[in-house]
C-alpha cells in the first residue's frame, strides 16, 4: 500500500493522491510535511485514530474559522453549537443531539426568509465547517468519520480565503498544525489503521 491509496475513497481526492505519490510508502514524512489540515483529518479518520480525538481535531479548525467570522454573521450561534463535540466527548451529550443541532444550524443558514447577510461566502463555510465538525461523532463507520472530519477541515479553510488563493493556502497549513498538535504521529502509529497499513508494506516488501 502506498500513501496515495489512502486517499482512494476520499471525495475529490485526485490532488490528494497525486501529492501523495511523491512519498510513495513513506506515511510518516507525509504526515509531518503535509500543509492540508483536511487530508491529515482524512488520513486520521480512515486510519482510525480515536474518534474522540478525530472530532477534537475538526473541532480545532471549525474554531479557526470562527475565529475569522465578521461579527455581524453568526459566531455566536455556531460557536455554542461547535461546544457540542467537547460535550459529546465529556459525555455528556449524545450523537442525535449534535446531529440535531448540525440540521439545524444549516437550516438557519439556508433559510430564504432571513436576511442576505447569510448569502456571504464567510458565513457559509464557516456554518459547513461547524456542522461537520459536529457530525463527526454521529458516525460509527471509519468512512464516515474522515469523511466529515476532512470536510469541516476544507470548509475552515475557505472562510479565510473564499477568494484569495495565497490566504487559502495559508489557512490550510495553519489548519494542517492544529490537526498534527492534536494527533500527533505517535497517535497515528498506534491505530489499527496503521498497523494494517505498515504490515501491507512489509508483505510488499518481502518482509
Amino acid at each position: 500500500m502506498s500513501v496515495s491509496a489512502l486517499f482512494r475513497r476520499l471525495p475529490a481526492g485526485v490532488e490528494a493522491i497525486e501529492w501523495g505519490r511523491r512519498y510513495a510508502d513513506d506515511l510518516g514524512h507525509a504526515w509531518h510535511e503535509c500543509k492540508r489540515g483536511d487530508w491529515l483529518l482524512w488520513l486520521a479518520g480512515i486510519l482510525e485514530v480515536d474518534p474522540k480525538t478525530v472530532s477534537l481535531a475538526a473541532l480545532d479548525c471549525a474554531r479557526f474559522a470562527l475565529s475569522l467570522l465578521p461579527e455581524a454573521d453568526d459566531e455566536e450561534r455556531l460557536a455554542e453549537v461547535a461546544g457540542l463535540v467537547e460535550k459529546w466527548v465529556a459525555g455528556e451529550a449524545e450523537p442525535d443531539e449534535l446531529r440535531e443541532a448540525a440540521e439545524q444550524v444549516l437550516a438557519i443558514y439556508h433559510d430564504p426568509s432571513r436576511d442576505g447577510s447569510q448569502d456571504h461566502p464567510f458565513a457559509g463555510y464557516a456554518t459547513s465547517a461547524v456542522a461537520s465538525a459536529v457530525l463527526v461523532p454521529t458516525y460509527r463507520s471509519t468512512y464516515g468519520v474522515a469523511c466529515a472530519a476532512a470536510s469541516a477541515g476544507l470548509a475552515a479553510a475557505h472562510v479565510a480565503g473564499p477568494h484569495d488563493e495565497t490566504a487559502l493556502l495559508d489557512a490550510h497549513e495553519l489548519c494542517a498544525r492544529q490537526v498534527r498538535a492534536r494527533v500527533p504521529f505517535e497517535a497515528l502509529v498506534a491505530t489499527p489503521g496503521f498497523r494494517l497499513y505498515a504490515r501491507s508494506v512489509g508483505e510488499a516488501l518481502g518482509l
